[in-house]
């Protein structure tokens, strides 16, 4: 029986689509096999306020899996996290660098140019942080965040021969 806590990046009810094939669902099965499985907004698991179930839940967690947003601001947490034991693994299921630019606002969020204010940008803000502009604008910082984890969940072998250059235990 493992401890794990989710990650879940989407916001607001009518993006959850993702988060729910990704992280809701997986934790579903999971509790129902006999694991402890706790289902946090990814913001929160790094935010400097934290509710004591959070804080507890990360403490207790042996495994935590993080939604595709690997900022900048949360690698340093992500490498004490794994120097005190715990695996972290990163789930997503696009290939970010393919992301055409009709797919605004993804593609700006994850490529840059001219976009407007979304749920990333808060998420930085309060950390006092701002995403890049221009090109590759978190696009980078998830590339550099798939090198710290100690895996990548997947939904194909397509995005998992496209991204194991970035994280060597891709599954």
């Amino acid at each position: 029986m493992a401890n794990i806590v989710f990650g879940f990046a989407d916001s607001g009810e009518r993006e959850l689509n993702t988060s729910m094939w990704r992280c809701f669902t997986p934790a579903d099965i999971l509790r129902e096999a006999g694991h402890i499985c706790a289902v946090k907004h990814i913001g929160l698991l790094f935010s400097s306020v934290q509710d004591e179930k959070t804080i507890q839940a990360i403490e207790e967690a042996e495994v935590i899996v993080l939604e595709r947003l690997l900022l900048k601001p949360f690698h340093e947490t992500i490498i004490n996290w794994r120097k005190s034991g715990k695996r972290v693994y990163c789930t997503f299921d696009d290939n970010y660098e393919l992301m055409p630019k009709s797919g605004m606002p993804s593609y700006a969020t994850w490529l840059g140019g001219e976009r407007p204010r979304n749920a990333v940008d808060d998420l930085l803000e309060r950390h006092g942080q701002q995403r890049e502009t221009g090109l590759y604008a978190i696009l980078n910082e998830f590339k550099e965040g798939l090198g710290l984890v100690d895996g990548a969940l997947v939904p194909s072998k397509i995005l998992q021969n496209d991204c194991q250059k970035y994280c060597q235990q891709i599954h």
